[in-house]
């Protein structure tokens, strides 16, 4: 069954889904975000789109490439980093 399905799979010409670090966590599995608005109080949290894993399934890569300039251009820099995470701990 199973060389039938990957058969199929070269024949319509279907890409397998591959595995990269996940831009978001960047590997980490967790993400550094502010508690509320008032952008005081640093929380980690579990990295929802690698499921904590560290790794992200890429079944498209030009819909991957785009999704991730537009993280890196419109979300990145407002995030707070781990090294704010640790000080607000200290």
């Amino acid at each position: 069954m199973v060389v039938c399905l990957l058969y199929l799979v070269g024949k319509v010409g279907i890409n397998m889904s591959t595995k990269q670090i996940c831009f978001m966590c960047e590997g980490n599995g967790f993400r550094t975000v502010h508690e509320d608005t008032t952008k005081t109080n640093v929380v980690l949290v579990q990295c929802s789109n690698c499921n904590s894993n560290g790794e992200a399934f890429i079944l498209d890569q030009e819909k991957h490439d785009k999704l991730k300039a537009e993280f890196e251009r419109d979300f990145k820099p407002y995030l707070p980093t781990l090294a704010d995470y640790i000080k607000q701990q200290n």
